[in-house]
């Protein structure tokens, strides 16, 4: 038989969505008084190019975007996001497979500047991200799965609340093969954060002239994805993990992280529910809370979200959801409570 050309290899998807919803506190402001709460509009959309996977070789390209603007708060008018991503794998007829990821990020948003591990409080920020992620792994006894990564990401941020870094190491994750498709992994990476232009600090936050941070991760994580039934209606996710940091001064930056999460999800005919929720603790070590109260600084984070997906006709899908987002430390500006409601319409060709 004659083998297919390598244009017919190839299909395509495309995503539209819109909608709408309210959001309690668009610019996460710490003070109940300085909140702008606001309806907003959103639309946005996917992309996707993908190849049929044959002789072992698996391939994509993905884009996606969103738009939200803000009808009524004057700090916040708009968040926007866009990610493409363009991603190869051989799987081997033996026991190898290989491949590497491509990605870049576009972020104006809102965002808890402690994610970045430079900053307190929150802020709007613009900025972009560019990933390379090579990927080598291997399987044995049919069920088991061990892959190395080493990813390359570099963070370039247009705001002065933030600092760009360079960020590399390697990742190791060894993955069990569950009945009914589900899955246990286990990863761990050590990951180096070189930033470009924020200074270290003395433990009392003094900036140290002609000094630049560099953070050192360790992150340990263990996800467990089961599919209850034979039908696979109910499913859930569950993830447990714990990072270390340490800075190459005199500490300022140490923090120990705890995270747990986990979804639910339940599908039958033409609906779907689904349940998100997770905490997250930062206990930094030697940073303190300001020069007169020596407590260490500490910050808590919970969410959750609740999301229900019914298919309208044929591929046209309504959608609702409701996120409740609050983070509580004995720093000031590292307190916030967000609530959002959202319903869109999301339609696939």
């Amino acid at each position: 038989m004659l083998e297919p050309s390598p244009i017919q290899l190839w299909d395509t998807t495309l995503t539209l969505r819109s909608g709408g919803g309210h959001n309690s506190n668009p610019s996460l402001a710490n003070l109940p008084s300085a909140r702008q709460p606001s309806a907003f509009l959103e639309y946005g959309g996917e992309l996707m190019f993908f190849r049929l996977p044959t002789g072992g070789d698996n391939a994509f390209i993905f884009l996606s975007g969103d738009d939200r603007r803000y009808l009524s708060a004057e700090n916040v008018p708009g968040e926007q996001n866009f990610v493409a991503l363009a991603s190869y794998t051989h799987d081997s007829p033996s026991w190898w497979k290989a491949g590497a990821v491509v990605s870049y990020v576009y972020l104006n948003q809102v965002i808890d500047l402690s994610e970045i591990d430079s900053g307190i409080g929150t802020a709007q920020v613009k900025g972009n991200t560019i990933n390379f992620r090579p990927m080598w792994g291997g399987t044995w006894d049919t069920n088991w799965l061990a892959q190395l990564e080493l990813p390359l990401n570099r963070q370039m941020f247009t705001t002065e609340a933030t600092g760009d870094f360079l960020e590399l190491g390697p990742q190791v994750t060894l993955t069990r093969n569950l009945a009914r498709s589900s899955q246990v992994s286990l990863s761990y990476a050590w990951l180096r954060r070189a930033f470009d232009n924020v200074p270290l600090r003395e433990i009392n936050g003094t900036p140290l002239p002609g000094t630049l941070e560099v953070l050192n991760y360790n992150h340990l994580n263990l996800r467990w994805r089961q599919n209850w039934d034979a039908d696979k209606h109910w499913s859930s996710t569950a993830r447990l993990g714990f990072t270390t940091a340490r800075d190459n001064g005199p500490g300022y930056y140490d923090f120990n992280r705890y995270r747990a999460s986990g979804v639910v999800r339940y599908e039958r005919n033409r609906w779907a529910l689904e349940f998100e929720g997770g905490a997250l603790w930062s206990d930094y070590l030697l940073q303190s809370v300001s020069s007169t109260n020596l407590e260490p600084r500490s910050q808590r984070n919970v969410f959750a979200v609740v999301e229900f997906e019914y298919l309208v006709w044929r591929t046209l899908k309504w959608n609702a959801s409701f996120a409740y987002d609050q983070s509580v430390g004995n720093v000031a500006l590292d307190t916030y409570l967000s609530r959002t409601v959202t319903t869109g319409l999301e339609w696939e060709f």
